[in-house]
């Protein structure tokens, strides 16, 4: 909705006159939607219109808005005379009075009051206008048009409508520089990565201004968390005490908290923070998990500095994974049900042997970390009543459902293959053999 800062821009209009046509040169603000979005009234700069015909006492001048002013808005009576350039340099001048504001349509109306013989290239500055900083927010771009008419149609009048506001892009943005984005070695147990000791995630929170006019201002108390699975790093001490030795934090990033699920700190300012995942996971006896991660960033700040309210923006960002080496296969559609008997079995034509863990999903809910025994070299290894029995033990899949069984095995993943299928027995004896899909045999 929002787009990118926009420069000023100057408006020359079109008219249907001979004797030229209204020229708009007054700054177009652009306001992040930050700065605006809670204002209830936030103001344009002054209007600075040039007029290019001759004008008299009685003619009018009416600006056509695209957004209804602010409740707040009051316009002033006094009369605005012409500014200073060639217009009085030659002794020509002019001024006009506030004449009424039509609500069905936005729009303003003066009326000329004076004006010399001559009134070709005056200049009027036509006071800033109030909008709602929500409508302004959510309406991305106020525009203004002028039309001037002496009682028998338009004189002069903007081709295009001038931008009073041009909402900016959004002030506050988090880039991933360095995603996470191990690969864990199921040839060394998944205790390790296939290269470095470590992995990183770099965040960078920016900030794209900070002039009070029309940027937001970022405050100190900010957060970044990351959301993945960090229990392969807990520590508890003898006397209870939990911490995640694995899990460290560079930048000026402060407060750092961990627990299974995350990874939180507070990011102070528009900078780079670093989040450094060291495996312990083989002094700890405990595998790494294949895991996705997540970056959510709350950004603090103050519409203006003044303000004592501090609001805040959610900026949501993948931060990667880690993957395993191994072999990972889903088979689809394992029913649950005391008519059938099913099959799953996992090959190993490898030399090297490893641990099977199961990822059962049924109804909604996953059941992880399903210890089915290991993979032998050269060997097929059935594990369905391991996994049925787990199922049967979470009692959350239904006795007429079906669920995907993920079967993770530590060990190459060219030497992996699994195979899926069900027996139904019938009244009569007779016996029916399906077939199920696996993430293999549909890739």
């Amino acid at each position: 909705m929002f787009k990118k800062t926009l420069v000023a821009m100057t408006v020359v209009g079109m008219s249907n006159a001979a004797m030229g046509a209204v020229t708009v040169a007054s700054a177009t603000l652009a306001p992040t939607p930050q700065r605006i979005t809670t204002d209830p009234a936030f103001s344009s700069s002054a209007l600075t219109a040039t007029f290019n015909a001759n004008y008299a006492v009685g003619d009018t001048i009416s600006i056509a808005l695209s957004h209804p002013v602010d409740a707040t808005q009051v316009f002033a009576t006094t009369a605005i005379a012409t500014g200073t350039n060639n217009c009085t340099n030659n002794g020509d001048t002019m001024s006009v009075t506030y004449a009424g504001y039509a609500a069905a349509t936005n729009t303003v109306t003066y009326t000329v009051n004076q004006a010399t013989a001559r009134t070709l290239g005056c200049p009027i500055a036509f006071p800033a206008i109030k909008f709602d900083g929500a409508v302004a927010a959510a309406a991305d771009t106020i525009t203004a048009s002028f039309t001037t008419s002496k009682g028998f149609g338009t004189l002069e009048a903007t081709a295009t409508p001038y931008k009073v506001i041009d909402v900016a892009a959004t002030q506050y943005t988090v880039t991933i520089g360095t995603p996470l984005n191990g690969i864990i070695d199921v040839s060394k147990q998944r205790y390790e990565f296939t290269a470095g000791t470590n992995d990183v995630v770099t965040a960078t929170l920016a900030n794209s201004g900070t002039s009070a006019a029309t940027f937001s201002q970022l405050q100190a108390t900010s957060t970044m968390t990351v959301t993945g699975d960090f229990s392969w790093a807990k520590v508890t001490s003898a006397a209870g005490v939990v911490t995640y030795p694995g899990v460290g934090l560079t930048g000026v990033g402060t407060g750092l908290t961990v627990t299974d699920t995350s990874a939180t700190w507070v990011a102070p300012t528009a900078s780079a923070y670093v989040l450094t995942l060291t495996p312990q996971a083989k002094a700890l006896g405990v595998v790494l998990p294949k895991t996705g991660f997540a970056l959510s960033t709350a950004v603090a700040y103050k519409k203006v500095a003044a303000d004592t309210t501090v609001l805040s923006s959610a900026v949501a960002s993948t931060a990667g994974a880690w993957t395993l080496n191994g072999a990972s296969i889903t088979a689809y559609g394992m029913p649950n049900s005391a008519s059938t008997e099913n099959f799953l079995w996992v090959a190993n034509t490898g030399t090297e042997e490893g641990a099977i863990s199961v990822d059962v999903t049924c109804d909604g809910v996953t059941t992880t970390g399903i210890v089915a025994g290991t993979a032998t070299a050269k060997t097929n290894v059935r594990i369905s009543s391991i996994v049925q029995n787990a199922v049967d033990a979470a009692g959350t899949c239904a006795a007429t459902s079906r669920y995907d069984a993920s079967v993770t095995v530590n060990a190459p993943v060219a030497n992996i293959a699994l195979s899926a299928g069900y027996k139904v027995t019938a009244a009569d004896g007779a016996t029916d053999r399906l077939t199920l899909e696996t993430s293999d045999s549909l890739d």
